[in-house]
């Protein structure tokens, strides 16, 4: 019996629900481009003052990092990017205590649109191909079934 067209078997269904979920991971997963600065060994023959110094550095690399570094959502286009307004309220020179990050987020909403039609394409493919495999894999069985089982003709 023929199947109609859209009629999907179920192994085509499992295997889609792989990729679609494989396609959702990439996208929904954050990318950013650098890690951030690791905190350095301070010694211990240091003042009090020159530690606080060190570690303000080290502060400073980290909002700067924060200031810089974008991550982004999406594939194959950046669909969100993640930025940062920063204010500052610098007390005295030794205290960034004042410092405030707040994030934004901004959406490109052609590149969402490109990343969902990319994704149904993706699937369609997979189906497609799927299919394909399975419903020739079928015809090949039937062919061999029928020459297999072939009525003998009965004399009169």
């Amino acid at each position: 019996m023929k199947r109609c067209w859209s009629q999907l078997h179920l192994s085509t269904c499992v295997v889609l629900m792989f990729v679609a979920g494989t396609l959702l991971w990439v996208n929904m997963t954050p990318v950013s481009p650098t890690q951030p600065p690791q905190r350095p060994d301070i010694p211990a023959h240091l003042t009090t003052t020159e530690r606080e110094i060190e570690t303000l550095k080290h502060e400073i690399a980290v909002l700067r990092w924060k200031l810089n570094t974008q991550p982004r959502w999406g594939w194959p286009c950046t669909a969100i990017e993640y930025g940062y307004k920063h204010s500052y309220k610098i007390l005295s020179p030794l205290n960034l205590r004042g410092v405030s990050i707040d994030g934004v987020s901004t959406w490109n909403w052609w590149a969402v649109a490109i990343n969902v039609g990319s994704a149904f394409g993706i699937c369609a493919c997979v189906a497609a191909l799927c299919e394909l495999l399975t419903r020739r894999r079928e015809t090949r069985k039937s062919t061999l079934n029928a020459d297999a089982v072939a009525p003998a003709e009965i004399p009169r």
